[in-house]
């Protein structure tokens, strides 16, 4: 499809009844305000248009399309243009010295056909709105994602004629990730003309370290004065091709990300050529560098002794450094911790996935001290045991700021915990605590609750799998209620039970700001279901419900489905993996249509036959929002499956039916073929 950057203020709220985030409802309001200062231009604009996701788009919405409201918003708000509506776009867009983003995605090409996406609209027509662009000083991006190599070229090639006529200082940015083949030569030829780039996106393109050779010949040609961003990760440059690319990347010095992960590095070669030495080239040279990913890449010790001291200890301004999955040791963090002395601005720090043990948590600790502004660190699958988080606990009060704290598989066990519990009084800011995988078990538990309470800036707590029981359910469940903000609770596969499943329900109606709860594979039973049914229905505010894997079966699901029209703000339901027939597929298809929000329900792996299918197409025609209806793996033969098509027809919310891996009938072994992956 063909995306035109239009990305509009479009508010599904209005157009089709879906709930925006609170991130996106606060842009949508700025914009909104901003456009009430200025008279809405008039145009004739075409009538209703599909939406990505969000339904249809009316006449009144277009308009917002319109000079002063052409921002960066979220994607999903893009409009999904058809010849009608990009015919518009371009006559009534082009008098705007505003942002245009023409984007193409996904597209199929032939040897004997030029591209061509589902609105008819070709290559050719691209490269006219280019043309049609440039001769109005309007800024534009290129992205064309996940294409085959004929789009791709052929984009160029337009690019090409556009930087022929001296105009490619409008092009700002170029996205072509996933595209696997990238012709590295032409496609350096085409950016020497674009002087003003300042975003360059060639992730995942197997340039090899001869491709990234090329580029860095451009790059370190001072052609980019204005480039931002770099992404060249995935790309098997290796050692050889990091050491040309860093060379050039003195080049640039507005540069403020850089992004090399996965690209396999190693463990020599990066320093055993000294002219073209990855660090040395860039010392003293990066003080604008602020995001820095080189995550994936089986650093050594060794190799990160030159980072840290070639180019960490230099960028004054560095604000995000990723170094996950790298194998770094203790000694590796030593030198970390020597380089991050002089990142006084750094407040990302991501090292899971490594091998820390005891002696790179005390070195990590030691290094966190002169780093007061961190507010993300992230050390899951870091091999930290009691030891190691008694080490760390000590200086967190050296990190006021410090907002998300993820250690999720480790082995603090209960001890470590006690140590945690006792730090976290003194994080004023965290409100993001991700404890998954840690055996803290119900003495865990017990201590953690004991200090939580002070945490009173808490908005999510995840400590699913750490063998809870219903004793250490019940004693986090206790304290919840001093969690004002508390909006997201992972409790998954802790043996939670019926027993526990009476604390979480009165949890659920204490949290008055509770949006999402987890509690799947954690053996309720009916009578588990129906305790958090208790609990459902004065929770006003809940959106995603997970309760997969809990063997609830139709009597369980009977007794959720009786709560269902009091949740109103209820988006998801995931009963996955329940043992649910057709009784209980009937009981829930009966109130589907007074679920006014209910977007999605996931039943997959059940045992929802014919009879249970053709309850929920009745109900799925109802229901205002439903737009997925996963129902994978049942027993649904024909009978239903041609009720559930029907059904996704006529349906209000424009769903989407899930039935692969169904049979033709519950004893047959052959799948319905012609339903797969509808």
């Amino acid at each position: 499809l063909l995306f035109v950057g239009v990305e509009t203020i479009l508010s599904p709220a209005r157009s089709c009844g879906k709930r925006l985030t609170g991130q996106q409802q606060e842009s949508v309001r700025k914009m909104e305000a901003e456009s009430q200062s200025q008279p809405a231009k008039k145009a004739c604009v075409p009538g209703k248009k599909r939406v990505n996701r969000w339904g249809y788009v009316r006449k009144s919405h277009l308009k917002l399309l319109e000079g002063p409201l052409l921002s960066r918003v979220w994607p999903a708000n893009r409009v999904v243009v058809g010849m009608r509506v990009a015919k518009w776009v371009r006559e009534h867009l082009v008098d705007h010295t505003e942002l245009v983003v023409l984007e193409h995605r996904s597209c199929s090409t032939s040897t004997n056909t030029s591209p061509k996406d589902s609105s008819g609209l070709t290559c050719s027509s691209i490269y006219s709105d280019i043309s049609r662009f440039r001769h109005k000083g309007i800024e534009i991006e290129l992205m064309a994602r996940a294409c085959q190599p004929m789009f791709v070229a052929q984009l160029l090639s337009g690019m090409s004629s556009v930087v022929g006529e001296g105009r490619g200082n409008l092009i700002v940015r170029l996205d072509i990730a996933d595209c696997k083949a990238t012709n590295v030569t032409f496609l350096c030829t085409v950016l020497r003309g674009c002087s003003s780039l300042r975003v360059l996106n060639l992730s995942n393109n197997a340039m090899g370290a001869e491709g990234v050779g090329k580029l860095a010949g451009e790059l370190g040609c001072g052609v980019f004065p204005r480039l931002q961003q770099l992404n060249l990760s995935e790309n098997r440059i290796g050692a050889a091709g990091a050491g040309r690319l860093c060379a050039a990347l003195t080049a640039c010095s507005a540069l403020t990300s850089l992004d090399l992960s996965c690209n396999a590095f190693g463990s020599q070669g990066l320093f055993s050529d000294p002219p073209l030495h990855f660090f040395q080239h860039v010392n003293g040279k990066s003080a604008s560098l602020a995001h820095l990913d080189l995550s994936r890449n089986h650093l050594t010790s060794e190799i990160l002794a030159f980072l840290c001291s070639g180019v960490i200890q230099h960028c004054a301004a560095l604000k995000s450094l990723v170094l996950s999955r790298n194998c770094i040791l203790g000694e590796g963090v030593g030198y970390l911790g020597s380089a991050l002395e002089g990142c006084s601005a750094l407040t990302l720090l991501d090292l899971s996935w490594n091998s820390l043990f005891v002696d790179g948590a005390a070195k990590l600790a030691a290094a966190l001290c002169t780093c007061p502004r961190v507010a993300t660190l992230d050390l899951s699958h870091s091999c930290i045991n009691a030891d190691g988080a008694s080490l760390l606990s000590a200086v967190l009060p050296d990190c006021p700021r410090l907002e998300h704290l993820d250690l999720s598989w480790n082995s603090i066990g209960a001890e470590g915990a006690a140590h945690l519990a006792l730090a976290m009084s003194d994080c004023p800011a965290l409100r993001r605590l991700l404890l998954c995988g840690n055996n803290l078990c119900p003495d865990g538990a017990e201590s953690m609750a004991s200090m939580l309470g002070s945490v009173s800036t808490l908005t999510r707590l995840d400590v699913s799998r750490n063998a809870l029981a219903p004793e250490g359910a019940a004693y986090l469940c206790s304290v919840l209620a001093d969690l004002p903000l508390l909006a997201s609770l992972n409790l998954s596969e802790n043996h939670v039970g019926p027993e526990g499943a009476g604390a979480v329900a009165r949890a659920m109606v204490r949290c008055k700001k509770l949006r999402e709860l987890q509690l799947q594979d954690n053996s309720l039973a009916a009578r588990g279901a129906g305790r958090i049914a208790a609990g459902l229905g004065q929770c006003k505010v809940l959106e995603r419900l997970d309760l997969s894997k809990n063997q609830i079966g139709n009597k369980g699901m009977c007794r959720l489905a009786r709560v269902l029209r009091q949740c109103k703000q209820l988006v998801r339901l995931t009963v996955a993996y329940n043992g649910i027939g057709d009784q209980g597929a009937a009981s829930l298809g009966a109130v589907l249509g007074g679920c006014k929000a209910l977007a999605e329900v996931d039943l997959t792996s059940n045992k929802i036959g014919d009879r249970g299918a053709t309850c929920l197409a009745e109900g799925m025609a109802q229901a205002p929002a439903i737009s997925h209806l996963i129902l994978r793996a049942n027993a649904i033969g024909k009978e239903g499956a041609g009720a559930l098509a029907r059904a996704s027809d006529g349906c209000l919310g424009c769903a989407r039916v899930h039935v692969a891996l169904n049979r033709t009938h519950p004893n047959s072994a052959a799948p319905l073929g012609w339903l797969c992956g509808w």
